[in-house]
């Protein structure tokens, strides 16, 4: 199976990996992806909404086939410290071609460090990017829930569910019509979706 690895930092907000770790072990994707959560260590880390989580990994254990890292959004812990190793761990997946996403705070984090320079991208607050001396593409902001250019995927923290199929599309996880499916089902209200569907009238 295919390791898609999250990492989440103490303050994490807990609805930004829902949807896309629970598609990736759902019938959409049966038996393709193993869903790992990792952090700058093994102590649980609490989640905005206090959902302790009790990671997988280390940084240092991110296995190197791991086929995408997704870096979750937390309150305030991107800001606290440099993550050098993060910085290089996504470096070296975007380079090497794998799926790099990045939602809410974590994708200002991305963007203070240079790893939005080369793609379109969106952020929560593009004016306070500019204040960020490596980030240099402003021109590539769009304001949009979530931007995917080739294997890089941003959103901003209130769109979990579009990121979920950005990233879905990214890895190739399952035919498009499946993707908008799950999506709308999300997004337009359950009884919606269903008539859109034809599951009933």
């Amino acid at each position: 199976m295919d390791k898609i690895v999250f990492i989440i930092l103490d303050k994490f907000a807990d609805w930004e990996p829902a949807f896309v770790a629970s598609w990736l072990q759902s019938e959409l994707t049966p038996g393709r992806y193993e869903v790992l959560f990792a952090s700058t260590d093994k102590a649980p880390k609490r989640s905005i909404g206090h959902m302790n989580v009790l990671p997988d990994l280390t940084l240092d254990e991110i296995p190197d086939d791991a086929k995408a890292l997704i870096l979750i959004g937390a309150d305030g812990s991107w800001r606290k410290q440099a993550y050098p190793q993060i910085v290089a761990l996504a470096g070296r997946f975007k380079q090497e071609g794998k799926v790099f996403g990045a939602i809410c705070d974590a994708a200002r984090f991305a963007g203070a460090n240079g790893l939005l320079n080369d793609v379109h991208h969106t952020l929560n607050n593009p004016e306070a990017m500019l204040e960020e001396a490596a980030y240099t593409n402003a021109a590539g902001f769009a304001a949009q829930d979530a931007v995917r250019d080739e294997n890089v995927v941003t959103a901003n923290g209130n769109a979990p569910v579009a990121f979920a199929a950005e990233i879905a599309r990214a890895l190739g996880a399952a035919e498009e019509k499946d993707i908008v499916m799950q999506y709308d089902f999300f997004t337009m209200g359950y009884y919606a979706a269903l008539r859109k569907y034809g599951y009933i009238t």
